[in-house]
């Protein structure tokens, strides 16, 4: 029987080399073809459809002698500048402070007289001739008039303003039982009034407080962190000419007018919806003095001539619906209303072209109506929502739009800002969200910092040049959480042997009670896990299971039974509790994704690595067996049993001229190693000489002839005949 073709050792190397590649490519291709899990899907919070309420003002006002003659001035016009801009069917009251505090005047507005009386009782009565000041009192009679100074919540916006700086002088010098009558007040009387605090000064206002035990508070803080308690709602008009812009914002934001002109822009887009538009037009700084005379002043309209411009004393513009309301009688600023105003560009500007200072709002049907909170934290998940609303209609308008949010690091470099975020449309309703707090978080290069961040919300129709709605600038603050919520390895894989790599962690939300921004929980929170399955056939994910976790630790095992499955999972934790200042608390964790798997590329590693032990195995193991006679040409012939894992055959004279090893392929091929160590192998014609090495397949009855090199002559020639097997 003929020997099988030899294989040179490269030969044999180039084959196994071929099988373990296309192991390794079986493993690779496995790798690729897992599936890729869906992004997780945005929380969705619903924005409300807030109804058009009137508003209760109750403007406190410092009536100590802390500021300057021509300050003193500018906060009683401040002041009456309300009544000026408030509507029919707000509410404004009065109340001044010192050592003492009384209610002045309290008026629901129905007409233009009301507005006029009110302006006439802020000019009598704001006299700033106190000599302390005791915020406490002003406070206290707020909380004891609630029910007359304020309708109730669904029937007005409910509103108290503080002009001050911050100074706590009580008349029997206890002021930290003053403090701690204000925070009583404001936690129970008026926890749900709106305090605004406007800081009035950077002199009095750095001054600490004396006889508090929490220490060092000046004004600045004690107005910020016990009355406005938000960034929001917190101005410090460290120039006393800033208190009319801080007027103008909380009016606005008190009465829900978000469609204000962009600050120092000259120019305006006026659309047909708009019904008037009010300019604010500074003339006399606290500071500076006299800026310009009302007479400087002057207002073009859309498709006038050269000539023409509307100035003080001025009341319609011919031809047109258009109505003109100038008033100039204020010393620090003219306050100028159109009505009806024609559709297209206007402009606000001086004679004499030089800057002019102003500040506008313009009121109109369609309102850019936003859902914001006023902060957020860093490891939350929550939206920022927004819409166009027809308030004639009272439906969300069907032409299309844009809205993009305006970013900046505060509220006084917001206007050069040139950073934008587009909000997404929602698939199922006309409303417009943004990601809070990472996609202004990440906009502002602020991800994981905490601080505060200022907004603002403009919005656009594509087919109408001349509609624009921008809102009143806003402060969201985001804050260090108090909770960390546990995260699962974006992949586990179940390998086979093993389980799943790497393992699953119970899931936890470890939550830091004693973190300063914890809330105020009268009974421990309890953490929920919501987890859910992408379900292929209906290409969306579906519910697993609403599980709570233990409210101690916030912690439980590991959910073993739903995570058995493979397949793609999202997990999010929501805490829920009872905040004893705000009612129901609700935090919700972002979507984590979690794609369970088999990890077939592992397994086919597992087998290839299998496959190379048995091999390895069985190559330790196995031994040549069988035997091997030797016929020389002269002489008896030699036979050679073989027992061992290497055999060496002899010839005459006891000659060593090879060598058979037996072994197994990386198929589990048995093979024979043939090695030459004197003269030379003839085998099917194939000539192997000293030193070289080549194998075969085993085979019974093998025949092959050798020659041993001279002086031997024909003696050293003979034929070999072998039965040789691989065996144990």
């Amino acid at each position: 029987m003929a020997f099988r073709p030899l294989q040179t050792d490269s030969d044999f190397l180039r084959r196994n080399v071929c099988v373990l590649s296309v192991a390794l490519l079986l493993s690779c291709f496995a790798w690729s073809c897992r599936k890729q899990p869906p992004q997780p899907a945005l929380l969705k919070t619903p924005s409300p459809q807030r109804a058009i309420l009137p508003v209760d003002f109750a403007i406190c006002i410092d009536n100590s002698r802390s500021i300057t003659e021509p300050e003193q001035k500018l906060v009683r016009e401040t002041v009456m500048l309300l009544a000026d801009l408030a509507d029919p069917g707000d509410r404004l009251s009065l109340i001044t402070f010192g050592e003492g505090a009384r209610l002045v005047k309290s008026i629901l507005l129905g007409s233009d007289r009301d507005k006029i009386g009110f302006r006439e009782t802020v000019r009598e009565n704001v006299k700033f001739d106190e000599k302390k000041s005791d915020i406490r009192a002003g406070i206290r009679v707020v909380a004891e008039n609630v029910r007359g100074l304020f309708r109730p919540q669904d029937k007005a916006v409910r509103v108290a303003v503080l002009f001050s700086d911050g100074r706590m002088e009580p008349a029997d010098g206890d002021t930290q039982q003053a403090l701690e009558e204000m925070q009583k007040y404001i936690s129970s009387s008026i926890v749900n009034i709106d305090i605004y605090a406007v800081v009035l000064g950077d002199t009095y206002s750095r001054i600490p407080i004396n006889g508090l035990r929490e220490q060092p508070i000046n004004g600045q803080l004690l107005m910020q962190r016990y009355l406005a308690r938000s960034a929001n709602r917190y101005y410090h008009a460290k120039s006393l000419d800033q208190i009319l812009e801080a007027a103008v914002h909380i009016l606005s934001k008190s009465k829900g007018i978000t469609s204000l002109g962009e600050t120092g822009e000259p120019s305006f887009k006026i659309d047909e919806t708009v019904e008037s538009m009010s300019f604010i037009v500074r003339k006399r700084s606290t500071g500076r003095g006299e800026l310009y005379a009302s007479t400087d002043i002057q207002l073009k309209w859309p498709g006038m001539k050269s000539e023409e411009s509307i100035g003080s004393g001025t009341t319609s513009l011919n031809n047109t619906p258009t109505s003109v309301y100038w008033n100039d009688q204020y010393e620090f600023f003219d306050v100028i209303t159109v009505r009806k105003p024609i559709a297209g560009l206007w402009e606000i500007g001086l004679k004499t072209n030089r800057p002019i200072e102003f500040l506008s709002r313009i009121i109109t049907p369609i309102e850019l109506r936003i859902a914001a909170k006023e902060h957020y934290f860093l490891n939350e998940s929550s939206t920022l929502s927004a819409y166009l609303f027809d308030r004639n209609s009272k439906s969300i308008p069907k032409e299309e739009c844009k809205i993009q949010a305006k970013i900046a690091a505060d509220a006084a470099s917001l206007n050069k800002s040139n950073t934008y975020v587009e909000l997404q449309k929602a698939a199922d309703s006309s409303e417009f969200h943004l990601e809070m707090p990472s996609s202004v978080a990440g906009a502002a290069g602020r991800k994981n910092l905490p601080g505060t961040l200022a907004l603002q919300l403009i919005a656009e129709r594509p087919n109408d040049e001349w509609f624009i709605r921008r809102s009143t600038p806003f402060i969201v603050e985001l804050r260090e959480p108090f909770v960390e919520w546990r995260r699962q390895a974006a992949t586990s894989i179940k390998i086979p042997l093993y389980g799943n790599w790497p393992a699953i962690q119970p899931f936890a939300g470890a939550i830091n009670r004693e973190h300063p921004n914890y809330p105020q929980f009268e009974a421990p929170p309890q953490t929920i896990l919501l987890l859910e399955r992408y379900d292929d056939d209906s290409r969306a994910f579906q519910p697993c299971s609403q599980t709570i976790l233990t409210s101690a630790s916030g912690e439980r095992a590991v959910l073993s039974d739903q995570l058995s499955k493979t397949g793609i999972y999202r997990y999010s934790y929501m805490l829920e509790g009872n905040d004893r200042r705000t009612g129901p608390y609700t935090l919700r964790s972002p979507w984590y994704s979690m794609d369970i798997r088999w990890g077939w590329e592992y397994a086919v590693g597992e087998i290839v690595l299998l496959w190379l032990i048995a091999w390895l195995f069985l190559n330790l193991l196995a031994k040549t067996a069988g035997t091997v006679t030797v016929f020389p040409a002269e002489g008896n012939r030699i036979d050679t049993t073989l027992s061992r894992k290497r055999a060496v055959i002899y010839a005459e004279s006891q000659t060593a001229f090879m060598e058979l090893k037996g072994g197994y392929s990386l198929l589990f091929r048995k093979f024979i190693k043939m090695r030459v160590l004197y003269g030379t192998v003839t085998v099917n014609g194939i000539r192997l000489s000293k030193g070289k090495t080549s194998s075969s397949r085993p085979r019974k009855l093998n025949r092959f002839t050798y020659q041993l090199p001279p002086p031997s002559g024909t003696a050293g020639r003979g034929v070999i005949q072998a039965n040789v097997r691989i065996g144990f």
